[in-house]
């Protein structure tokens, strides 16, 4: 028990990085509705080291994405260090979707990439 209050006090420590960092990248329009959406994400104590990962892999996408690296080596690189389990992986594309300029870019990569793994693996 005392592990996971250490995990989760990580992620709590992390919210204002979360926020300051989000706001760097995501569309300047939606920059207040950032901080908003990381306060309501993370209030949930029971889900806050799920959502963490979340978070912190969605702005690493965005860091990414703003950096000019390619759909496909962003989506490549974050299952590598930290494999994400398949809803985090949608609920990652679906915040960059929302608040990064390139979001729907990295979505449809994602979609395709998971559309053409599934026809791979019917047979």
């Amino acid at each position: 028990m005392k592990k996971d209050y250490n995990k989760i006090k990580k992620v709590l420590l992390k919210v204002k990085d979360f926020k300051k960092r989000g706001c760097n990248i995501v569309k300047d329009d939606l920059k207040q509705q950032w901080v908003d959406f990381i306060d309501s994400y993370l209030k949930d104590k029971n889900k806050i080291l799920y959502n963490g990962i979340i978070i912190d892999a969605s702005i690493k996408c965005m860091e990414d994405l703003t950096s000019g690296l390619s759909t496909k080596e962003i989506y490549e690189s974050i299952n590598e260090v930290n494999p994400l389990s398949s809803y985090q992986n949608y609920y990652v594309s679906n915040i960059v979707f929302i608040f990064h300029e390139r979001g729907k870019e990295y979505r449809d990569y994602r979609n395709r990439y998971i559309q053409d793994n599934s026809r791979k693996n019917l047979c």
